[in-house]
């Protein structure tokens, strides 16, 4: 079932043999009165801020409202709020499957049955089969769905209400695969791919270690998002994982971690993105050049011997999935197990916890429930088994 696109603001229009005023609102002509008179302008403007506030279609009753309806509705929200493309592309696995198998069901009838059966989809949907604990984050998902269709008066509370009483899928009583936990990265295997990493890269992992930063936080790093006028400067992203939920995020840079950035910005325009792959691509050129013991008679200028229309041009920015692949390819380089930039958060996140405990660890990671850091505790409870007991 396709999502339709939102459409533009529809305009003030004129019925010739009338002279009435009216707008066309989701295939409705909805009449203003005559409309040489102010009473239809404001008619028409009130018609357009409740059009906008109700994610760009018109107020339909409580009952009539399908679930496609509310999806496509909650979508033009999340675009409208700028999510985070990858929080997006959950948000989408999310409701998919909830279009697939009741799209033309009214919203104020999805119930806890119909959860549990998006749920089972949920489980076998995809490219791969998904873990238990990611499907439990999919149907929170679809519950922060119905959440804002509440505040949106799309649908009674009592529908939220009744969602959250469908538990979460439990160890060993699913058919949904456990995922692997993600574990901290040796510093052996951090300090062997340095050699084979652009100094762009070799930043954004000095600065997940140091500030325990998501990947996805720092390739968009910018000058105009750091404030500079404290000893210790804070760079606020102007996207990240939990903006959607109405969350702020401050990450700490310290003298250290200024030092890693100072270099990057340097004669940078401020919302110029500090870490360029265009930018270590030419450095990579001009590195091989100056170690060229070939004659300049003899041989190529840096640049000169590339590709005239190649398919993929590098960006003005790191994603995440390129900062991955340059950790990974380093990994193959260094001749060493691959590992991904995420356990980087890891090693700073127990770092952290040890040194100033759970409350001040939660905060510099972004956190909004302190359990959440339970799950970054592996080099702590390694070291508290290895430790002898008694004083």
């Amino acid at each position: 079932m396709k999502i339709v696109k939102p459409d533009v603001v529809p305009p003030f229009r004129v019925h010739k043999a009338t002279g009435q005023g009216y707008v066309n609102l989701d295939g409705r002509r909805v009449y203003l009165g005559r409309a040489d008179m102010p009473e239809a302008k404001r008619k028409y403007a009130r018609e357009i801020v409740e059009w906008t506030a109700n994610g760009g279609r018109r107020s339909v009753p409580v009952a009539e409202l399908t679930v496609i309806e509310l999806v496509n509705a909650f979508r033009r929200h999340c675009e409208a709020e700028s999510i985070e493309k990858r929080e997006l592309d959950h948000l989408r696995s999310a409701w998919t499957p909830i279009v697939d198998l009741y799209g033309e069901t009214p919203a104020a009838a999805f119930g806890p049955l119909k959860l549990k059966a998006v749920r089972e989809r949920l489980i076998v949907c995809g490219k791969r089969p998904r873990t238990r604990q990611y499907v439990n984050r999919l149907v929170e998902r679809i519950r922060f769905i119905f959440k804002w269709a509440v505040g949106a008066q799309l649908v009674p509370v009592a529908v939220y209400q009744a969602l959250q009483v469908v538990p979460g899928l439990k160890r060993g009583k699913t058919d949904a695969a456990e995922s692997e936990p993600v574990k901290p990265v040796p510093d052996a295997h951090i300090d062997a791919i340095r050699p084979y990493l652009s100094r762009q890269v070799a930043a954004l992992i000095d600065l997940q270690l140091l500030t325990a930063a998501r990947p996805g936080e720092l390739v968009i790093m910018r000058p105009i998002d750091i404030d500079m006028t404290g000893k210790v400067w804070t760079y606020t992203p102007p996207t990240h994982k939990t903006a959607y939920r109405g969350h702020k995020r401050a990450i700490y840079l310290g003298p250290k971690a200024q030092e890693v950035v100072r270099p990057f910005l340097a004669g940078r325009a401020v919302e110029a993105f500090l870490f360029s792959p265009a930018e270590a691509v030419a450095e990579q050129r001009e590195d091989r050049h100056a170690e060229c013991k070939t004659p300049m008679s003899c041989g190529n200028k840096p640049g000169s011997n590339v590709k005239r229309h190649p398919r993929k041009q590098p960006g003005d920015r790191y994603d995440s999935r390129s900062y991955y692949g340059a950790v990974q390819y380093a990994c193959k380089r260094a001749g060493i197990d691959p590992w991904h930039p995420y356990q980087l958060r890891h090693n700073a996140a127990t770092a952290l916890r040890k040194q100033f405990g759970v409350d001040v660890a939660a905060t510099l990671l972004g956190h909004a429930r302190l359990n959440t850091i339970e799950l970054y505790a592996e080099k702590n409870h390694e070291l508290a088994s290895e430790r002898p007991s008694g004083p």
